[in-house]
């Protein structure tokens, strides 16, 4: 399984957020705001931008983003939380 993060622009978020919700129930959980959205999918990057409306023949009108598979070396200074999601991941795999 891999780990995608999820980077929106400002429109359309609604919509998206009700997609990502829909496709990956469970599997996801916001940083920081609403537009950085970490993803747990078995999906390449191309279907999860499909999926949540981002890309694709039924895209979200004014919704833009872009989707980027993460590896398991990730590095920084954040809320516990992000930490223990993204351990979770790499215990699964």
């Amino acid at each position: 399984m891999s780990v995608f993060i999820v980077l929106l622009d400002e429109g359309g978020n609604e919509a998206v957020k009700k997609r990502l919700h829909e496709e990956y129930e469970g599997a996801y959980a916001y940083h920081a705001n609403d537009r950085v959205i970490f993803v747990r999918t078995n999906d390449i990057a191309e279907n999860v931008a499909v999926k949540i409306g981002i890309k694709g023949d039924k895209k979200v009108a004014d919704a833009t983003g872009a989707v980027f598979r993460i590896n398991s070396s990730y590095a920084g200074y954040t809320q516990n939380s992000l930490w223990d999601w993204l351990s979770q991941n790499e215990q699964t795999t």
